[in-house]
């Protein structure tokens, strides 16, 4: 789990932000994301990590541009 400063928006505000291109959102996700980015490489062999890192930032980007939020009704749940 992440943690969010106090006083931050969180994680949602950013990548809705990031989706209506807002370039300082993508560059908090990976501020956010990249102690869980080089965890997640440290599981390749080394020879491949900063390969593995970079492919993983670039999905998380990918990701965070492409959201697209739907509007949900109250006491409902995502669908």
């Amino acid at each position: 789990m992440i943690n969010w400063p106090e006083g931050d928006l969180g994680p949602s505000y950013a990548v809705v932000a990031a989706a209506l291109g807002d370039e300082a959102a993508l560059r908090l996700i990976l501020h956010r994301f990249a102690p869980l980015v080089r965890r997640m490489a440290s599981l390749a062999p080394q020879a491949y990590r900063e390969d593995v890192e970079e492919d993983i930032r670039v999905h998380l980007l990918r990701a965070a541009s492409s959201f697209k939020a739907t509007p949900q009704r109250r006491g409902q749940g995502p669908v």
